[in-house]
């Protein structure tokens, strides 16, 4: 008997080696580093999950209302944009069906916050798995045989990370509002980009534009992208066929006039520019006013409606500068001997995203959710200085919204606080472009270069 037990005498690591899944945990359990980060990350995630149940104990977001508010319209017989206003394009509406299920608005709450909760574990999943991927390629490529390579690096658990940092410090409105549900399509449309499907890329950005304008931002740099790869075809397919649900909406509702909704808004209080004029106003400049607006907060008065069109237009040629730069870089790339790597993709996209959303004059506190996917996925394999840029942003943010006096205006600490974080998107897209060798790189598609 006691020969029999001997030769099962495995110990814990001996056991944990026998599957991937096993030498990954005894690489972390192994190194005290890795065991932190992994805490960390598991702390930050219990954040978001301690927030459902603590949610329930106040008034539902006023976006959970009007979500709630939408489908009770709808099952009433009334249609979108023609009989009520609705400021999201319609895939959104998708998102509210299973939650409109449950009648009251407490059900509500609680089933879309399941669903951002499932989505959250989704992206960190796959962000884990696209490192991993990543870091495995380049340990194919570069060990040479018999070399006894690390099994999980630290840099594996940047993505991950970096998308925690950013999103868990604001709990406060994660879990009641959407922006999650696009930012998860425009990581299935990296990842298809990643394994070379440009057919689900193009079908991903098409259903991301769908749900949330903004990828719309990234269609001109990847077509050209895909172009120079000779998959433009495949690309163009999957986004005619995201588009076909659109068309056959606006058969019967004009869906289009989402747009006319955002057209008339003025400062909304947490961008750039109404933030240089409240900062004004509060050291005594001049007036200003701290206004709720339908939804939303404005900073009005005469210096905001003078600065309104001037600041449509930065943010406007900004916007078209930097999808310029883009599509220059991708262009020229295809004329150099140097491969475009992975990560030089997502930071020329992210750089566009930030410019979209930094000098934009409608900055909500979710906006950082949209760029929280395309700085994660930038941090594969390394972490740079734009990217605790990003991560500054995201903590930041809480203390703007909710803050101690959003609801009757920033002080002067606070108005200093929300600079800082514009300030830092700023800076970042600054080091993006700057590090981005914008005239030496050759275009070749993801899935025929192994990342380095």
């Amino acid at each position: 008997m006691q020969k029999a037990l001997n030769n099962y005498d495995y110990s814990l690591q001996d056991i944990l080696e026998k599957s991937n899944t096993g030498r990954i945990i005894s690489s972390i359990l192994s190194d005290s580093r890795k065991f932190w980060i992994v805490f960390l990350l598991f702390y930050l995630a219990m954040v978001q999950i301690a927030e459902l149940p603590r949610s329930l104990k106040s008034e539902p977001h006023g976006d959970i209302k009007l979500y709630e508010r939408v489908m009770r319209n709808i099952s009433d017989g009334s249609i979108p944009y023609k009989d009520f206003q609705l400021e999201y394009p319609p895939y959104a509406l998708s998102f509210f069906v299973i939650p409109s299920m449950f009648k009251t608005t407490e059900g509500f709450r609680i089933a879309f916050g399941i669903q951002v909760l499932l989505a959250d574990i989704l992206i960190k999943i796959l962000l884990f798995w696209l490192a991993l991927k990543f870091y495995r390629q380049i340990k194919t490529g570069n060990s040479k045989e018999g070399e006894n390579n690390e099994l999980l690096p630290i840099s594996v658990f940047f993505p991950v990370l970096v998308f925690s940092l950013v999103t868990a410090p604001n709990h406060y409105f994660y879990l009641q509002r959407y922006d999650l549900f696009p930012a998860f399509v425009c990581l299935l449309m990296m990842v298809a980009l990643y394994k070379g499907n440009f057919f689900l890329a193009g079908l991903f950005l098409m259903l991301g534009a769908g749900i949330k304008l903004y990828p719309v931002l990234f269609f001109i740099p990847l077509l050209v992208y895909v172009a120079f790869s000779r998959n433009t075809t495949k690309f163009l397919s999957g986004v005619v066929i995201g588009g076909i649900p659109l068309l056959l909406f606006s058969l019967f509702m004009p869906w289009w006039k989402f747009l006319e909704f955002h057209s008339t808004r003025g400062l909304q209080c947490e961008s750039l520019w109404a933030g240089i004029i409240w900062l004004l106003h509060r050291i005594g400049l001049f007036g200003a006013k701290w206004t709720f607006t339908r939804a939303w907060v404005e900073v009005t008065g005469s210096a905001s409606s003078n600065v309104l069109t001037v600041a449509k237009i930065v943010w406007i040629l900004g916007t078209v500068l930097a999808i310029s730069i883009a599509t220059i870089f991708i262009r020229n790339a295809h004329k150099s001997n140097h491969p475009l790597e992975f990560t030089q993709l997502v930071q020329i996209l992210l750089a566009v995203l930030t410019v979209f959303v930094a000098f934009n004059i409608i900055l909500s506190p979710q906006y950082l959710i949209w760029i929280s996917i395309f700085a994660a996925l930038a941090a594969t394999g390394r972490w740079t200085l734009y990217i605790t840029l990003f991560v500054i942003a995201g903590i930041l943010t809480p203390f703007i919204y909710p803050g101690l006096n959003y609801g009757t205006g920033l002080g002067l600490l606070e108005t200093i606080i929300l600079l800082i974080r514009n300030l830092c998107l700023i800076a970042a897209v600054v080091l993006i472009f700057k590090q981005l060798p914008l005239k030496h790189i050759s275009l070749k598609s993801v899935h025929e270069n192994k990342p380095v």
